[in-house]
């Protein structure tokens, strides 16, 4: 499934299988560059997760597994700084050497 903005560029490209979201599913600002992309399992995020500013530059990288945080996550400034990186297991925070 497709959606466009009023200015017809895309904003959302969503696959789905038996009413649940399955495969690569994106999303898009305004000016055509990628808000996010992220891969679903029976209707659950699964796989890498990625987020984008405005300008194209990575915004958010994170690892789920059957719809949860499982892996390292990490966020970033829009000039590419690294802001935030966390190790997750389950959807729980945890130690960094489970990432390691």
């Amino acid at each position: 499934i497709e959606w466009f903005f009023e200015n017809g560029l895309l904003k959302f490209k969503e696959n789905y299988k038996d009413g649940n979201r399955e495969g690569l599913n994106e999303s898009f600002h305004n000016n055509g560059q990628l808000q996010s992309r992220v891969n679903f399992k029976n209707g659950k995020e699964e796989g890498l997760g990625e987020g984008y500013y405005r300008n194209g530059q990575l915004s958010l990288k994170t690892t789920y597994k059957n719809g949860k945080k499982d892996g390292l996550s990490e966020s970033y400034s829009q000039n590419g700084e690294l802001k935030y990186s966390g190790c997750f297991k389950n959807g729980d925070s945890i130690d960094m050497s489970y990432c390691d």
